[in-house]
């Protein structure tokens, strides 16, 4: 699987995605391969996984078959964005994940 596939098909709205993740201090850093996500994101260290597809756009049977293998419960989040409200969602939801987290271990020093 290649991180660095020539010319990847991208979806038209991926820039849309990448601009709203960099409005909110998010890096974002493209991927490409059978079935992996698009965009591999870090919220100051929270890492997470995004997949963007257009409106109306499903994921692929590639796409379905690696999500079934590696996004799986207590793993690095990963999250479908078709548009900024989808971004900003996303954005949240990774940040309670680590703080849930982060919670837990500290539980666990006590």
């Amino acid at each position: 699987m290649s991180l660095n596939r020539v010319n990847p098909k991208r979806d038209g709205n991926e820039q849309e995605i990448v601009d709203c993740l960099k409005a909110n201090d998010v890096l974002a850093s493209q991927l490409s391969g059978s079935g992996i996500p698009d965009l591999l994101c870090s919220d100051n260290g929270r890492v997470f996984l995004v997949e963007v597809k257009q409106l109306g756009c499903h994921m692929t049977q590639a796409q379905i078959d690696w999500w079934s293998v590696y996004v799986v419960p207590g793993g690095f989040p990963a999250y479908i964005c078709r548009n900024a409200a989808d971004v900003a969602n996303a954005i949240n939801k990774t940040r309670a994940h680590y703080a849930k987290l982060e919670r837990t271990t500290q539980d666990a020093a006590s």
